[in-house]
């Protein structure tokens, strides 16, 4: 495996393992009422459909599962693909196979799981909506 590749294995596993266990060490109290980083948010006023996926974390990292779908449902989704881009990227860089990278290089994603993946969007961003509003 070239140098390069392997380097590029060793980002995607560290970013992976970032995003995953960073947010067991963040309480939610933190980032309640402050400002946003969203710049969607700031620009429009309005939450956009990853709004709250931050809290949503850190509430699943703490255990708080059903916190976690209040603030994003999206969440499990998001932490599923992580979870196995940090195992395979681990195994690429234990065993010096490239599978990940290829992989994500040849990836085709069939047009119904497209749709789906944007139904979902745009129900979460729905519900972001009503909870911004206080409907729900």
């Amino acid at each position: 495996m070239k140098f390069s590749t392997r380097l590029q294995n060793a980002g995607i596993f560290i970013s992976s393992l970032i995003i995953l266990v960073f947010p067991a060490f963040l309480r939610i109290e933190w980032f309640t009422d402050k400002p946003t980083l969203c710049i969607f948010r700031n620009v429009t006023g309005i939450k956009c459909p990853s709004c709250d996926m931050g809290k949503s974390a850190i509430s699943f990292m703490n255990g708080d599962f059903p916190g976690s779908l209040w603030y994003n449902p999206l969440f499990p989704v998001t932490f599923i693909f992580f979870t196995v881009l940090l195992v395979s990227s681990l195994h690429d860089l234990i065993t010096g196979q490239n599978v990940t990278l290829d992989k994500l290089k040849n990836m085709k994603v069939s047009n119904s799981l497209l749709i789906l993946f944007f139904i979902m969007v745009i129900l979460v961003w729905i519900w972001n909506l009503l909870k911004q509003n206080s409907v729900i």
